[in-house]
C-alpha cells in the first residue's frame, strides 16, 4: 500500500489542529479504558478461575467419596451374596442329611457291638414304624449290630401269646408294628433292675454316634408289649 492510498484511507494529514486534538485525546482515553478494563479483566478472570477450582475441588471430593460408597456397598453386596449361597448351601445340605436314611457305617457298627459287648446275653425284641420302608431298613442294622455284639434277638409276639400286629421276615424273628420318632428303648417296670444299665447304654451310645433317640425309661404292661423281660426297641420314624 503506498503512501496515497494510506492517506485516502486515514487523512490524518489534512486534520486541523483541534481535530487532530480530539482525536488523540480519545485515542488516549480509549487505551486508559482498554487497560483498565484488561485489568478488570484479568482480576476477575483470576478470582473466578479459583472460585471454580475450588467448586471442582468440593465435586472431586464428592466424586471420590461416592466412588469409596459405592464401592463399599459392592463389598457388602458380595458379602451378602456370599452368605446367602451358604445359607443356600447349608440348605441343601440339611435337605439332603434330612432326605438320607439313618444309617451305620461298619466303623459305627463296629465301635457299638464293641461297647454292647459287656452286655452279651441281653434279650431284646423290635418294633417298626408301620409303612416305613426307611425305619424298617435302619431296623435291620440296629438287630444285626445287636447280634454282633451278643445279645440276644426275640418275637416280639408269641404264637400262644395275645395278638399282636406284627411283621415277619423269613429267618427272621417277627417285629411289632408300633412307633412314634427316633429310637423308643423301654423296659418294663417288673424287670426294671436286670436290664436298666443295658438299656441306658445302648441309649447312650446310639446317641454318641449320632442317633436321636425318642423315649428312654420303664414300659408299663398297658402299652401292649406282651415280652417282659426283654429290652424293647421300637424304631419310629427319622426326626426331622
Amino acid at each position: 500500500m503506498n503512501t496515497q492510498s494510506a492517506n485516502r484511507m486515514w487523512p490524518f494529514s489534512g486534520m486541523s489542529l483541534s481535530t487532530a486534538s480530539l482525536w488523540f485525546d480519545v485515542a488516549n482515553y480509549a487505551l486508559v479504558v482498554s487497560l483498565v478494563l484488561g485489568v478488570i479483566a484479568t482480576f476477575v478472570i483470576v478470582r473466578t478461575v479459583s472460585i471454580k477450582e475450588s467448586y471442582w475441588d468440593v465435586d472431586r471430593e464428592n466424586a471420590k467419596e461416592r466412588i469409596a460408597t459405592l464401592a463399599a456397598e459392592t463389598e457388602a453386596s458380595k458379602a451378602a451374596i456370599a452368605e446367602a449361597n451358604a445359607r443356600a448351601l447349608e440348605a441343601q445340605a440339611q435337605l439332603a442329611k434330612f432326605k438320607s436314611p439313618r444309617s451305620m457305617t461298619p466303623e459305627q457298627q463296629s465301635r457299638i457291638s464293641t461297647k454292647l459287648g459287656i452286655f452279651k446275653g441281653t434279650r431284646f425284641d423290635m418294633a417298626v414304624l408301620p409303612g416305613d420302608p426307611e425305619a424298617a431298613l435302619f431296623l435291620g442294622q440296629i438287630s444285626k449290630t445287636l447280634q454282633s455284639s451278643g445279645w440276644e434277638w426275640i418275637e416280639f409276639a408269641h404264637p400262644t401269646g395275645p395278638l399282636q400286629f406284627t411283621y415277619t421276615w423269613p429267618g427272621l424273628p417277627n417285629v411289632g408294628q408300633l412307633g412314634g420318632v427316633g429310637i423308643d428303648i423301654f423296659i418294663n417296670s417288673d424287670h426294671f433292675s436286670e436290664f436298666a444299665s443295658a438299656s441306658q447304654a445302648l441309649a447312650t451310645i446310639l446317641a454318641e454316634e449320632g442317633f436321636s433317640n425318642g423315649k428312654v425309661g420303664s414300659a408299663v404292661p398297658e402299652q401292649g408289649i406282651p415280652n417282659h423281660d426283654t429290652i424293647h426297641i421300637i424304631i419310629g420314624k427319622k426326626p426331622l
